[in-house]
């Protein structure tokens, strides 16, 4: 029933065989020509699945044209210095890291996105302050990061990098970001239910088994046993 779903959908059918019929073995960059559509994604998996295609992170394939859209609607200016820092340190090191099979979490894309975000919110703000990033300085930044929530302290990786790139002459102090501690606990009897769920539950994926059992354990954070930040 699910595949006759599918290939009664618009355009599956063409697409089904349209790679059936090349003379060339199929590759992401085929897919990645076709419209971003639902069917593609499901096309993707199923030859990943099916080892005809290398698994990759799609969510962090698809970076690359997210930030092209934020940069979009900023100004040109902007975009000339936050293009290079978004593109070829930020993501480029996060696509190493899931090459290298290090892996990812939501959170970590979330910071990603954070990291190519608060470059350009710092920028409007000095315009709206008749200054320019090489007029930065302590006092202005300090006033900036009081000004907004604590996901702007994450402009200290951009200005770090622009330093390098002499696009600043200071070295700035930014406070690291804070890692919430824990809050809310559960009783002993309900970390026993859901370690025999992970350990005896074989309906469960294997890796949410073995990560619950980890955190149940050992008390592991689940975005830091199979994700870490990029690198400040």
């Amino acid at each position: 029933m699910t595949v006759h779903h599918w290939l009664d959908l618009d355009g599956v059918a063409d697409l089904f065989n349209a790679l059936a019929t090349r003379h060339s073995a199929i590759t992401h960059r085929d897919l990645d020509s076709l419209p971003d559509k639902l069917v593609t994604t499901y096309v993707r998996d199923l030859l990943s699945t099916g080892d005809v295609l290398p698994q990759r992170y799609e969510e962090v394939e698809r970076l690359p044209r997210w930030a092209d859209h934020v940069l979009a609607q900023a100004p040109a200016e902007h975009q000339q210095i936050v293009s290079p820092f978004a593109h070829w340190y930020v993501i480029r090191r996060h696509r190493d890291r899931a090459r290298r099979g290090q892996g990812f979490a939501a959170s970590s894309l979330a910071r990603t996105r954070s990291l190519i975000q608060r470059p350009l919110e710092l920028l409007a703000w000095l315009d709206d302050e008749g200054l320019t990033l090489a007029d930065l300085n302590q006092h202005s930044l300090d006033r900036w990061l009081s000004q907004g929530k604590r996901h702007r302290r994450d402009i200290r990786v951009f200005l770090h990098w622009a330093e390098r790139h002499k696009l600043t002459a200071r070295d700035f102090d930014v406070p690291r970001r804070r890692v919430e501690q824990p809050s809310v606990f559960i009783e002993d009897e309900e970390r026993l239910q859901q370690l025999r769920r992970c350990v005896g539950d074989e309906t469960l994926p294997l890796a949410t088994r073995v990560v619950g059992s980890l955190v149940l354990l050992l008390g592991l954070k689940s975005a830091r046993s199979s994700d870490s930040p990029p690198a400040t």
